[in-house]
C-alpha cells in the first residue's frame, strides 16, 4: 500500500490563510455596505433638514444685508434668530449660514453659529463678517449657488474644520433665487456615527483570525494523523499479506503431503480417512456447478430410500413449494443424505423427522428451511457438532463419516447457506436455511406474466 504524502504544516497554513482571507474579505464587504448605507442615511437627513430650514429664510429681506449691516442690526438679529433655533434643533449640526455668489465669488452673509476655538487662544474665534469672502468654499457650495439646487458635499476642510456639509436655495417673494442655506455636520460626529460598525468589524477580524488559527491546527493534526494511520495501514496490509502467503504456502504444502501419503498407502480407511481430509479442505472454494429442473418429491423419495438410512426417515413438506425447482440435484441429494446420516448417528432413535418449509420466495428463488429432528440424543453433542466443524487439533479422532457430515456443512455455507441447532425441551433439531432456484418453465411463466402487466399499464 503506497503511503500518502503529505506536508501538514503548508497545508494547515494555506487552509487557515484561504479562510481567513474569504471570511475577511466578505465581512470587509459588509462593513464597507453598511457604512455607505449609513453615510447616504445621514446625507439624506442633512439635506431634509437644510431644504426645511430654507423656507423659513426671508429673500427680500436678505437682500438688504451688506458689508455695511452691523451684527447688532435688529434686521440682522430677527433673521439669524430663527437659523440658530433649527441649528440648535437639529443634531449634530455645528453650523448654519447663508451665502451668496457675486461676480463668481462666495460670500458669507448671515451666520448665527457659535465658533469654535480655531486659533487655539482659548477664546471662541470670530464669525466670519457680513460679505466676508468665503475664499475655501466647497465645491458643492459653489455647484449650488450656480445651479440654484439641493446639494450634498463628502467631507472637505476648510479653516473652520472638517465636514460633511448640505445647501439649498432660498429665495424672495417674486420666487427669484437669493442664495443659498448651508448646514455644516462636523466630520467628528459622523465619525461617532459609524463608529459601532467599525468597531463590529474589528471585531469580526479578531474572531475570524482565531478561527482561522483553529482551523489551520486542526487542519494540521488531522493530516498527521492521516500520514500515521496510512502508514499503521500500510504497515498491516504488508503484514497480513505476509500472513496470508504463508498460510496458502502452508495449506498447499500440507495438501501436497497428504495427496502423497494417500498415493502411497496401502490400507483402505487410511485413505478413505486422508481423502475425506482433503475433500472437506478443498470444499470452502466449491460450490455445485450444476443447475437442473428436479422433482422435489422425488428427490426427498430418494433420500428416504438411501441405503445409509438404516432408521427411516419420516418426510413432510409445505404444500406451497413448488414441485419443480432448479439446482444441482446430484449434490442437494448428498448434502442431504450426509446431514441426515450424521444426525442419525447421533440420535440412536427410531425415525427420523425430515420437514421442509418454505420461508420466503423471491423473483427467482426459493427460500427453504430443511429441518431435522429426534426427539432425544443418546449422547450430548460434541464440540465438533456444535461448532459444526472439526477440530484441527485432534484430527486423527474425526472418523470419515463425521468429515462427510463437516464437508456437507462446508458446501452448504459455500453456496450462501445458514446451518444452526435449535433445542426444544428433550428435542434436538438442525436447521438449514438453503436458496433454491425456481424451474426455468416458473420463470419464463414469470418474466412473460411481468411482461404482459408492464404492457398493459403502458396501454392504459
Amino acid at each position: 500500500m503506497e503511503i500518502i504524502k503529505t506536508r501538514p504544516k503548508l497545508e494547515a497554513i494555506i487552509l487557515s490563510s484561504l479562510v481567513v482571507s474569504l471570511i475577511c474579505f466578505l465581512a470587509f464587504l459588509i462593513y464597507s455596505k453598511s457604512e455607505d448605507v449609513l453615510e447616504k442615511e445621514i446625507k439624506i437627513g442633512l439635506l431634509s433638514n437644510v431644504s426645511a430650514a430654507a423656507t423659513t429664510i426671508n429673500g427680500d429681506l436678505h437682500r438688504t444685508f451688506t458689508a455695511n449691516t452691523a451684527h447688532t442690526d435688529p434686521a440682522y438679529l430677527s433673521a439669524i434668530e430663527p437659523l440658530e433655533r433649527i441649528r440648535q434643533a437639529s443634531t449634530n449640526i455645528r453650523y448654519i449660514y447663508t451665502n451668496i455668489l457675486k461676480d463668481g465669488r462666495v460670500y458669507f452673509v448671515l451666520n448665527p453659529s457659535p465658533q469654535n476655538d480655531n486659533d487655539g487662544d482659548g477664546q471662541p474665534d470670530q464669525p466670519p463678517a457680513l460679505m466676508e469672502l468665503y475664499d475655501d468654499a466647497a465645491p458643492e457650495l459653489i455647484t449650488a449657488l450656480k445651479t440654484q439646487t439641493t446639494v450634498v458635499s463628502d467631507p472637505y476642510t476648510d479653516k473652520w474644520g472638517t465636514f460633511i456639509s448640505a445647501y439649498a436655495p432660498f429665495h424672495d417673494a417674486e420666487g427669484r433665487f437669493v442664495g443659498v442655506l448651508g448646514m455644516d455636520l462636523q466630520l467628528d460626529d459622523f465619525y461617532q456615527r459609524i463608529y459601532p460598525i467599525r468597531l463590529a468589524f474589528e471585531k469580526t477580524a479578531f474572531i475570524v483570525i482565531f478561527i482561522g488559527l483553529i482551523i489551520g491546527l486542526l487542519t494540521w493534526l488531522s493530516r498527521k494523523y492521516t500520514v500515521w494511520l496510512a502508514a499503521s495501514n500500510g504497515a498491516l496490509c504488508k503484514e497480513l499479506a505476509q500472513h496470508d502467503q504463508r498460510l496458502a504456502t502452508t495449506t498447499k504444502g500440507f495438501v501436497s503431503l497428504v495427496e502423497a501419503i494417500a498415493e502411497r498407502t496401502k490400507e483402505a480407511e487410511t485413505v478413505r480417512w486422508i481423502n475425506g481430509w482433503l475433500a472437506y479442505l478443498k470444499v470452502s472454494s466449491q460450490k455445485p456447478t450444476g443447475e437442473d429442473n428436479f422433482n422435489l418429491d422425488t428427490l426427498l423419495e430418494r433420500v428416504a430410500s438411501a441405503a445409509v438410512l438404516k432408521g427411516g426417515v419420516e418426510l413432510s413438506r409445505d404444500a406451497t413449494i413448488p414441485q419443480v425447482l432448479s439446482s444441482d440435484q446430484a449434490c442437494l441429494e448428498k448434502l442431504i443424505v450426509g446431514l441426515v446420516s450424521r444426525f442419525q448417528t447421533i440420535s440412536r432413535t427410531g425415525r427420523i423427522t425430515l420437514a421442509l418449509h418454505q420461508q420466503a420466495e423471491g423473483v427467482g428463488d426459493i427460500l427453504l428451511r430443511l429441518t431435522i429432528s429426534a426427539p432425544t440424543l443418546a449422547h450430548p453433542l460434541s464440540e465438533a457438532d456444535k461448532t459444526l466443524a472439526p477440530d484441527l487439533t485432534a484430527a486423527a479422532n474425526t472418523g470419515v463419516e463425521d468429515l462427510d457430515f463437516f464437508t456437507c456443512i462446508k458446501i452448504i455455507r459455500s453456496m450462501g447457506g445458514k446451518v444452526q441447532w435449535q433445542q426444544t425441551g428433550a428435542a434436538t433439531a438442525l436447521e438449514v436455511d438453503l436458496t433454491l432456484s425456481k424451474s426455468r418453465e416458473t420463470l419464463l411463466d414469470e418474466n412473460n406474466l411481468a411482461a404482459d402487466l408492464k404492457a398493459g399499464v403502458a396501454a392504459e
